[in-house]
Protein backbone atom coordinates (compact mmCIF):
# COMPACT_ATOMS: atom_id res chain seq x y z
CA UNK A 1 0.00 0.00 0.00
CA UNK A 2 1.47 3.35 -0.64
CA UNK A 3 0.27 6.67 0.33
CA UNK A 4 0.39 9.47 -1.89
CA UNK A 5 0.22 12.46 0.24
CA UNK A 6 1.81 15.32 -1.98
CA UNK A 7 1.16 17.38 1.48
CA UNK A 8 5.23 16.55 2.76
CA UNK A 9 6.92 17.36 -0.54
CA UNK A 10 8.51 20.30 -0.34
CA UNK A 11 11.41 21.46 -2.32
CA UNK A 12 13.35 23.98 0.19
CA UNK A 13 15.45 25.53 -2.94
CA UNK A 14 12.35 26.48 -5.20
CA UNK A 15 10.36 28.03 -2.04
CA UNK A 16 13.33 30.36 -1.04
CA UNK A 17 13.71 31.55 -4.68
CA UNK A 18 9.71 31.98 -4.49
CA UNK A 19 9.89 33.85 -1.40
CA UNK A 20 12.97 36.58 -2.30
CA UNK A 21 11.84 39.40 -4.42
CA UNK A 22 13.98 38.92 -7.83
CA UNK A 23 15.54 42.72 -6.73
CA UNK A 24 17.46 40.83 -4.12
CA UNK A 25 18.37 37.74 -5.78
CA UNK A 26 22.15 38.30 -5.58
CA UNK A 27 24.65 35.34 -5.55
CA UNK A 28 26.00 36.19 -1.86
CA UNK A 29 22.36 36.36 -0.35
CA UNK A 30 21.04 33.38 -2.18
CA UNK A 31 24.30 31.49 -0.66
CA UNK A 32 23.78 33.13 2.76
CA UNK A 33 19.77 31.65 2.66
CA UNK A 34 21.08 28.16 1.44
CA UNK A 35 23.36 27.58 4.53
CA UNK A 36 20.54 29.02 7.09
CA UNK A 37 18.27 26.29 5.18
CA UNK A 38 20.40 23.36 5.33
CA UNK A 39 19.22 22.50 9.34
CA UNK A 40 15.78 22.73 8.11
CA UNK A 41 16.84 20.24 4.87
CA UNK A 42 18.48 17.47 7.65
CA UNK A 43 15.41 17.51 9.60
CA UNK A 44 13.22 17.63 6.64
CA UNK A 45 14.82 14.63 5.27
CA UNK A 46 14.58 13.08 8.79
CA UNK A 47 10.85 13.30 8.86
CA UNK A 48 10.66 11.83 4.88
CA UNK A 49 12.74 8.97 6.27
CA UNK A 50 10.35 8.62 9.20
CA UNK A 51 7.29 8.76 7.11
CA UNK A 52 8.61 6.28 4.81
CA UNK A 53 9.37 4.07 7.83
CA UNK A 54 5.84 4.55 9.14
CA UNK A 55 3.85 3.99 6.24
CA UNK A 56 5.83 0.41 6.00
CA UNK A 57 5.09 -0.55 9.22
CA UNK A 58 1.16 0.06 8.95
CA UNK A 59 1.28 -1.97 6.06
CA UNK A 60 1.93 -4.90 8.12
CA UNK A 61 -0.59 -6.71 9.65
CA UNK A 62 -1.16 -9.79 11.72
CA UNK A 63 -1.96 -12.07 8.36
CA UNK A 64 0.47 -14.95 8.09
CA UNK A 65 1.24 -13.53 4.57
CA UNK A 66 2.15 -9.89 5.54
CA UNK A 67 3.87 -11.06 8.64
CA UNK A 68 5.75 -13.87 6.71
CA UNK A 69 6.71 -11.10 4.06
CA UNK A 70 8.45 -8.82 6.66
CA UNK A 71 10.80 -11.42 8.37
CA UNK A 72 11.80 -12.61 4.59
CA UNK A 73 12.35 -8.80 3.73
CA UNK A 74 14.32 -8.27 7.39
CA UNK A 75 16.40 -11.57 7.45
CA UNK A 76 16.49 -13.72 4.21
CA UNK A 77 15.31 -11.62 1.64
CA UNK A 78 16.85 -13.50 -1.37
CA UNK A 79 15.65 -16.78 -0.78
CA UNK A 80 12.96 -15.89 1.31
CA UNK A 81 12.97 -19.50 3.56
CA UNK A 82 11.17 -18.58 6.85
CA UNK A 83 8.13 -20.31 6.78
CA UNK A 84 4.88 -19.54 9.79
CA UNK A 85 3.34 -22.24 10.00
CA UNK A 86 0.48 -24.32 12.27
CA UNK A 87 1.53 -26.40 15.12
CA UNK A 88 2.35 -30.06 14.90
CA UNK A 89 -0.80 -31.92 17.06
CA UNK A 90 -1.03 -34.98 18.37
CA UNK A 91 -3.07 -37.64 18.02
CA UNK A 92 -4.90 -38.15 21.24
CA UNK A 93 -6.76 -41.07 23.09
CA UNK A 94 -9.81 -39.40 25.22
CA UNK A 95 -9.67 -41.15 28.41
CA UNK A 96 -12.47 -40.64 31.20
CA UNK A 97 -13.42 -39.34 34.28
CA UNK A 98 -13.43 -41.69 37.63
CA UNK A 99 -16.94 -40.04 38.24
CA UNK A 100 -18.09 -41.61 34.78
CA UNK A 101 -17.47 -44.82 35.62
CA UNK A 102 -16.31 -46.54 31.99
CA UNK A 103 -13.14 -48.72 31.60
CA UNK A 104 -10.51 -47.65 30.20
CA UNK A 105 -9.00 -50.03 28.00
CA UNK A 106 -5.37 -50.24 26.28
CA UNK A 107 -3.74 -52.84 24.46
CA UNK A 108 -0.94 -54.16 26.02
CA UNK A 109 2.69 -55.13 23.87
CA UNK A 110 2.36 -58.57 24.63
CA UNK A 111 -0.76 -59.02 22.76
CA UNK A 112 0.76 -57.35 19.48
CA UNK A 113 -0.60 -54.27 20.14
CA UNK A 114 1.42 -50.70 19.60
CA UNK A 115 1.95 -49.34 22.81
CA UNK A 116 0.19 -46.38 23.69
CA UNK A 117 1.91 -43.16 23.62
CA UNK A 118 0.30 -40.97 26.39
CA UNK A 119 0.59 -37.04 26.47
CA UNK A 120 -0.13 -34.46 28.73
CA UNK A 121 -2.87 -31.55 27.63
CA UNK A 122 -0.48 -29.42 27.13
CA UNK A 123 1.66 -31.90 24.97
CA UNK A 124 -1.66 -32.35 22.91
CA UNK A 125 -2.27 -28.85 21.97
CA UNK A 126 0.79 -28.20 20.31
CA UNK A 127 2.55 -27.19 23.04
CA UNK A 128 0.12 -24.18 23.44
CA UNK A 129 1.17 -22.10 20.38
CA UNK A 130 -1.31 -20.87 18.12
CA UNK A 131 1.53 -21.19 15.21
CA UNK A 132 5.17 -21.73 14.77
CA UNK A 133 7.42 -19.31 12.70
CA UNK A 134 10.27 -21.40 10.86
CA UNK A 135 13.74 -20.58 10.23
CA UNK A 136 16.47 -22.28 8.80
CA UNK A 137 19.21 -22.59 10.76
CA UNK A 138 22.05 -21.24 8.56
CA UNK A 139 20.17 -17.65 9.21
CA UNK A 140 22.00 -15.83 11.51
CA UNK A 141 19.65 -13.55 13.98
CA UNK A 142 19.29 -12.60 17.02
CA UNK A 143 16.03 -14.55 18.51
CA UNK A 144 15.32 -11.53 20.99
CA UNK A 145 14.71 -9.39 18.35
CA UNK A 146 12.19 -11.56 16.10
CA UNK A 147 10.58 -12.54 18.82
CA UNK A 148 9.71 -8.49 19.73
CA UNK A 149 9.07 -8.07 16.35
CA UNK A 150 6.65 -10.96 15.60
CA UNK A 151 4.90 -9.83 19.32
CA UNK A 152 4.32 -5.81 17.48
CA UNK A 153 2.42 -7.71 14.95
CA UNK A 154 1.03 -10.62 15.67
CA UNK A 155 -2.58 -10.47 17.54
CA UNK A 156 -2.39 -10.12 21.12
CA UNK A 157 -4.23 -13.46 21.97
CA UNK A 158 -2.07 -15.50 19.54
CA UNK A 159 0.93 -17.53 20.90
CA UNK A 160 4.23 -18.64 18.94
CA UNK A 161 7.26 -21.00 18.82
CA UNK A 162 10.39 -19.78 16.91
CA UNK A 163 11.38 -23.29 15.35
CA UNK A 164 15.16 -23.49 13.78
CA UNK A 165 14.54 -26.09 10.83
Amino acid sequence: MKFNRKIYDVDLNRLMYQLVPVRLRKSRLMALLRSLLSPIGFVYASFMNFKIETERELTITPQVCYLQAFLNDNYDFDLRRIRITAPDYFDTAVFYLVVEDKPITMPLQSEGGAAPVLYRKAESEAQGVDFVVKVPADIILNEQRVRAQVDKYKTPTKTFELKYT
